[in-house]
């Protein structure tokens, strides 16, 4: 609720979390939560639309967080205009995307997208800043849940002596 209530503020009408894992040419991406309209949501996981969108493909080897627009979508391709139908539907025209990259071992690499979605944010490095920050917020968090999990499943397995 609060990335919401900041990304709002920011003029975005939603976001999208997801992670990737990358190893020996093969990449998992993971829809990890989204404030995007349920519906929307689905369509994207069922289609599986997240390995080919264009915004979470570019994310993955940008440096820097970025704005995207419509003209990031290629029409020549079915799975682009699918993408760029269901934003239509909602009014997206664009939005912004940050990557936190991470290493995982010694053979892949992964990390976490933010995509802010919306029609009315501005366009401006203090918006790319803002989202930036908040990428790499929701990433410590996650993180921190995960580790937290992690040590509640190793003290229900442990035995008990």
């Amino acid at each position: 609720a609060v990335v919401q209530h900041h990304l709002s503020r920011l003029g975005f009408m939603g976001f999208t979390c997801t992670s990737f894992r990358a190893a020996g040419g093969l990449g998992v991406h993971s829809l990890e939560f989204s404030t995007m309209p349920p519906d929307f949501v689905a369509a994207f996981v069922e289609s599986d639309l997240l390995m080919h969108d264009p915004v979470t493909r570019r994310a993955r080897s940008e440096t820097g967080p970025f704005f995207w627009g419509e003209d990031d979508h290629d029409p020549q391709l079915e799975a682009h205009r699918h993408i760029a139908r269901l934003r239509d539907d909602l009014g997206v025209q664009g939005g912004c995307c940050a990557m936190i990259s991470e290493r995982v071992g010694a053979q892949a690499s992964g990390g976490m997208i933010i995509n802010a979605s919306g029609a009315a944010f501005r366009v401006s490095e203090s918006v790319l800043t803002a989202v930036q920050v908040i990428a790499g917020q929701v990433f410590w968090k996650l993180g921190m849940l995960r580790a937290v999990r992690q040590v509640a499943l190793e003290v229900v397995a442990t035995p008990v002596s």
